[in-house]
């Protein structure tokens, strides 16, 4: 029987069967020489974001070959993100992520949202894979709490 500490040490390692990876979703890099203005959409994200999107959005190209993973804290341990696609300009709001990190590569179409309640509560992990149109939750794991 594996010990949770164990378990998740080979976890983080990506040992365990089933945990997607981020070389597991591949997509192909191109070349974009000009980022396209952001596009500020009306609804669907709140003031805070709004207004720094509108300062431009700055960032690389970091997700799904042709977005920027734009974030930006919501108060204290909260994380909010945004994708901005970089060739249209085109802004695709996030989620709110309590105690929140985001793994994630331009050669990937694969993000994951680490999230927890707090200090000593199990880590939860958002499996969200790019379809073309949206991010899609392919799987959800829980980590136990190993402290520092």
């Amino acid at each position: 029987m594996m010990t949770p500490l164990a378990a998740w040490l080979l976890a983080l390692a990506g040992a365990l069967p089933g945990t997607p990876q981020l070389q597991d979703y591949p997509v192909a890099l191109t070349r974009i020489d000009h980022y396209a203005p952001t596009r500020v959409p009306r609804h669907g994200i709140d003031w805070k974001l709004r207004q720094y999107l509108e300062g431009g959005g700055d960032g690389p190209l970091d997700f799904a070959d042709r977005f920027t993973v734009y974030t930006l804290g919501c108060g204290s341990g909260c994380l909010q993100f945004a994708l901005i696609d970089r060739r249209n300009g085109k802004v695709h709001p996030g989620l709110y992520l309590n105690n929140g990190r985001l793994a994630h590569r331009r050669d990937s179409r694969l993000l994951i949202a680490t999230h927890n309640d707090g200090y000593g509560y199990p880590d939860i992990l958002d499996y969200y894979l790019w379809d073309g149109r949206r991010l899609v939750l392919i799987k959800t794991e829980q980590r136990a709490f190993v402290p520092d």
